[in-house]
């Protein structure tokens, strides 16, 4: 009888201490803004993203409870000047140190950039850092640095060297829910 009361005392206090799914799932919005990379314009198209483009997006998380992993799939529309277009889709892991409120985490993943106007597209990896605060939302900071192809002169023969398409990208914003 003492093993049956201390297996059912075991599976009440797991049941207990069980977190439902969706406290593992955040939704939010971000602002983002790309740095380091300067434009440079071929043919009336723009190669490369200038510095100071802004833009917005959404994010998904998988925050499993006492893990200190979480799963980030975020997408992110760029609104350059003139009359190209951008977005971006990233897949990435956080490694989190496991604080209550304050959350300082680095990040890796892969980055999907498009074709631009010149038929380059420029997936690649990303790493980057950021902290997040827990209260009702989550507020979080992150700073990135995506690993882009770089665009080869023989691909653009105005370009007299190699143009870099490797970006700083800053996100901040908002997570909902768990």
């Amino acid at each position: 009888m003492r093993r049956f009361l201390f297996a059912l005392s075991t599976v009440f206090a797991l049941a207990i201490m069980a977190n439902p799914v969706d406290a593992q799932i955040k939704f939010g919005v971000h602002g983002a803004a790309i740095t380091g990379l300067d434009e440079v314009v071929v043919a009336g198209q723009s190669v490369g993203v200038p510095s100071g483009t802004y833009g917005v997006g959404g994010r998904a998380m998988l925050d499993p409870p006492l893990l200190p992993v979480a799963l980030v799939a975020s997408g992110t529309k760029y609104f350059p000047e003139g009359d190209g277009s951008l977005w971006t889709a990233t897949l990435a892991a956080q490694l989190r140190i496991p604080l209550p409120i304050v959350k300082p985490y680095v990040t890796a993943g892969y980055q999907i950039r498009p074709e631009d106007g010149a038929g380059n597209s420029q997936n690649g990896l990303m790493v980057g850092a950021g902290i997040q605060l827990d209260f009702v939302v989550s507020l979080f900071l992150e700073g990135g640095f995506e690993i882009g192809k770089d665009i080869d002169p023989a691909d653009l023969p105005v370009l007299t060297e190699t143009l870099k398409t490797n970006r700083i990208v800053i996100k901040g914003g908002l997570m909902f829910g768990g």
